[in-house]
């Protein structure tokens, strides 16, 4: 564990003075607006270093990050693996919107009844929706969506995981 005061960027990166603010402050949101290639997802990957290796997300929290792209999600992920390491990076979830839907829904389907209940072994399938048994990737999020709206437990439980003194 890396004392607050003592972390610096990993791999000699010198953050300019508002980014090394973004990557470290704590106990408040951030909001990071840049144009393409302007180093948001390393300043993304550094804050989940500084969260992970200062103990700012504290075991057993985990940072959660949602991007609309498949290659950005997983370019996110790889960035903290390689920044902070396999034990902190198992910490660090990183999905599409649709990806981080559809964990919700298996792991709290039961929440879903009447038309929008699903079988344990539904399928997701780009344009046909069979009641029950097969949902599309447009029914991913609002059925999430359904989830959380009906269930205290589940968002408590995605609060729990994921909220922290770091607020990423």
């Amino acid at each position: 564990m890396i004392r607050v005061e003592d972390w610096s960027p990993i791999d000699g990166l010198i953050l300019e003075p508002n980014a090394m603010m973004a990557a470290t402050t704590l106990g408040q949101n951030v909001v990071v607006a840049a144009g393409p290639g302007a180093g948001k997802t390393e300043l993304l990957a550094q804050r989940a270093d500084f969260l992970l290796q200062t103990g700012s997300c504290p075991y057993p929290r985990r940072i959660l990050a949602v991007s609309f792209k498949i290659d950005a999600a997983r370019n996110l992920r790889e960035r903290v693996r390689l920044r902070s390491g396999g034990q902190f990076a198992a910490r660090f979830d990183s999905f599409t919107f649709h990806a981080f839907a559809k964990r919700i829904i298996d792991n709290y389907r039961p929440a879903l009844t009447g038309q929008n209940a699903l079988n344990a072994n539904y399928r997701v399938d780009p344009d046909n929706r069979i009641a029950g048994e097969q949902i599309t990737f447009k029914d991913l999020v609002p059925l999430a969506l359904e989830i959380l709206g009906k269930n205290r437990y589940v968002r408590g439980g995605i609060r729990q995981t994921y909220q922290g003194s770091g607020h990423a």
